[in-house]
């Protein structure tokens, strides 16, 4: 094969975070993994969603995690409560400020979505998404940081 994986990965990745932020004006106040986490916050509404359940659904680390709730917060967008049956837990919450924006945006990206996947047949879909889980799961899988 001559083509690359990571190389077309990454294309994809470059054209959805500039196209999908630069359309809605958030790329000067949000990046990806922040609109990610707002998504994800607003998908799992009620629920009780904490730091380690970020770090899972994003593959990132605690550390980057923190930061990037550190900054939504700064932004007034995430509030933490403490979990009162753990103290040492906090659950992350979006704030009243968000909720109006984050339906919308969440609008916007099924809009995207089904803009970016029309004329794919859903077999060819399942096709890519089977691939992509294989992908991932090969990646998690990896016992040393890949040498880049």
């Amino acid at each position: 094969m001559d083509r690359s994986l990571i190389k077309q990965i990454s294309c994809l990745d470059h054209l959805i975070h500039s196209r999908a932020l630069g359309k809605n004006g958030m790329k000067k106040v949000l990046n990806y993994t922040q609109l990610q986490i707002l998504f994800y916050l607003l998908h799992h509404q009620g629920e009780d969603v904490c730091q380690k359940d970020l770090e899972n659904e994003t593959h990132l680390k605690k550390a980057s995690i923190t930061a990037i709730l550190d900054a939504l917060a700064d932004k007034d967008l995430i509030y933490r409560e403490v979990c009162e049956s753990d103290r040492r837990k906090n659950f992350i919450r979006l704030s009243d400020k968000t909720m109006e924006y984050a339906r919308k945006m969440v609008e916007k990206e099924k809009e995207y979505n089904a803009k970016i996947v029309a004329g794919i047949p859903e077999e060819e879909l399942a096709i890519f998404f089977k691939v992509t889980d294989r992908v991932i799961s090969n990646i998690m899988g990896e016992d040393d940081e890949a040498d880049i």
